[in-house]
């Protein structure tokens, strides 16, 4: 309508009235028209432009509504501001400029010291793009405690039956990564991809035929072969970013070939063995798949225990293991064993055990 019209063109005048220096005299500028500007500390234009969007309450939803040429020298606005804002702003001047994390730390100040004003959350709203409120809302804690469990929240895997699956990535969603990519959801379509540690997906007709069964496993063939090279970009995602309790032995995430058929309630087709050697198949996959779960380990977290090492040594020799002393010889712990330990490892003859010491080994030691 007309006085929407009239409205939007005014805030609109007001805010490049300020992005080029207009001065501030109560609520009106000297360019003539009336503005309101939320409280807060400026001592830019473009900061002083921020606090007017806020106190229009001019958020991001109206900002794509503008055409690009309009909105611009605005958005541009909320770039320069965004690295380093004043500590004294509004929560919805954080919001605005797409810094979550501040806006929860203002918040938590503000439930601890005086109570959260009720006009908070819908302000909090308006500044959000709608398109990315169901991504991750924005709520309000009702409580210093429940501000802070918002913080602890983890991402949670999506696609997974339940959140429980240990695909060797969950260490890398907590707290701060909430903070540093907010509603950028990439993180965890990366974790989607790389996960070996559920069946995949097979798309089949609901009453499936001798053919479709056919059908199912060459499916399967193809997508197993997929599944066994995820290791390979899970070691590169995930590396060095844990440490290691001495008194924990290491967890490798499954390596799972198995399908799942959404149009069938999710059964769990496997691959049929008469026709394809599943065990010569992920032999040297969970080879790798140990190798990329020993990555995770952040090499400068001190000497590896060689108590440890033993420790997670099986009683019969394993591909799992033999990974895993790749990757520990790729970060330099396997100086830590004697000239017994290796010997033992030797005296299996497990092939691909002797290949993994003989590498780590090589590793660790190199000049």
């Amino acid at each position: 309508d007309g006085s929407s019209v009239v409205s939007w063109g005014r805030k609109i005048v007001s805010f490049y009235s300020l992005l080029s220096g207009a001065k501030q005299s109560g609520k009106k500028l000297s360019s003539g028209v009336y503005c309101n500007i939320a409280t807060g500390s400026s001592c830019t234009y473009e900061e002083l432009t921020v606090l007017a969007m806020v106190g229009e309450r001019f958020g991001l939803q109206q900002l794509d509504l503008l055409p690009v040429g309009v909105s611009l020298p605005l958005r541009h606005a909320l770039d320069k501001c965004r690295e380093s804002p004043p500590t004294d702003w509004p929560a919805a001047a954080y919001v605005l400029l797409g810094r979550e994390d501040l806006a929860l730390s203002c918040l938590a100040h503000s439930s601890k010291s005086k109570g959260l004003d009720p006009q908070t959350n819908v302000n909090l709203i308006s500044m959000s793009t709608p398109y990315m409120l169901h991504l991750h809302p924005v709520t309000i804690a009702s409580s210093i405690s429940d501000t802070i469990g918002l913080a602890n929240n983890k991402f949670e895997d999506t696609d997974s039956v339940d959140g429980s699956t240990t695909d060797g990535m969950e260490h890398i969603f907590n707290s701060s990564t909430q903070l540093r990519y907010g509603r950028d959801l990439r993180l965890n379509e990366v974790r989607r991809l790389l996960c070996s540690a559920r069946p995949v997906a097979i798309q089949t007709s609901v009453n499936p035929t001798a053919s479709d069964q056919d059908l199912q496993q060459a499916q399967l063939w193809l997508l197993a072969q997929r599944t066994t090279a995820l290791p390979l970009g899970r070691g590169a995602f995930t590396l060095a970013t844990t440490c290691t309790l001495l008194t924990e032995a290491l967890t490798v995430p499954k390596l799972v070939l198995a399908g799942r058929l959404p149009a069938q309630q999710n059964a769990t087709v496997n691959l049929d063995p008469n026709i394809r050697n599943i065990q010569e198949l992920k032999s040297w996959p969970e080879f790798h798949n140990a190798v990329a779960a020993g990555l995770r380990l952040a090499p400068l977290q001190g000497k590896m225990s060689r108590t440890w090492i033993i420790y997670n040594k099986p009683e019969e020799p394993n591909v799992i293991h033999a990974g895993l002393l790749l990757a520990l010889g790729l970060h330099g712990h396997l100086r830590v064993l004697s000239i017994t330990d290796i010997y033992q490892y030797y005296s299996q003859e497990h092939e691909i055990t002797t290949v993994g010491l003989m590498l780590g080994l090589a590793a660790s030691y190199r000049g």
